[in-house]
């Protein structure tokens, strides 16, 4: 279900020829897609850097606000 959009986008793109296709392998459209990739795995990292030690002292110790 996550990849439906994609492959409709890659089935419309496919009918819709060479041109499509150009407009798609443009350097600014890959720098564009590069830059989100790399701005999703960064915000990723950083939630992980984050979320593990919450974890880890929520398990590991006495918080007062820890709910059992």
């Amino acid at each position: 279900m996550l990849f439906l959009p994609v492959v409709y986008l890659v089935v419309r793109v496919s009918a819709a020829g060479e041109a499509a296709w150009a407009l798609i392998l443009r350097p600014a459209t890959l720098a564009a897609f590069a830059r989100s990739l790399g701005l999703a795995l960064a915000v990723t990292a950083v939630s992980f850097v984050l979320s593990l030690p919450a974890a880890c002292l929520t398990t590991r110790t006495d918080l007062p606000a820890r709910q059992s």
